[in-house]
């Protein structure tokens, strides 16, 4: 997950429903957390983020991105 989605309320809801929360704390870290993120379980779930985000930037360039069910037509295609 994207930092921005960060909140200790959020965490803990997705702690309860996933075996790995992968939701990185940002900014200060108390040695809690820097020990929750630095497990190498954590390390290594957390450097595939990039390559998800190059996936969908290559499905989004190739017009993947784009809706096209609005209207009647739309949806009919």
């Amino acid at each position: 997950m994207d930092k921005g989605f960060y909140s200790a309320k959020n965490r803990d809801a997705l702690d309860e429903l996933l075996d790995l929360n992968v939701m990185p704390k940002p900014g200060y870290r108390n040695a809690k957390q820097c020990e929750r993120e630095s497990h190498p379980d954590f390390v290594k779930v957390r450097l595939q983020h990039p390559a998800i985000e190059s996936a969908i930037n290559n499905l989004q360039q190739r017009g993947m991105g784009l809706i096209r069910t609005h209207g009647k037509e739309g949806f009919d295609r």
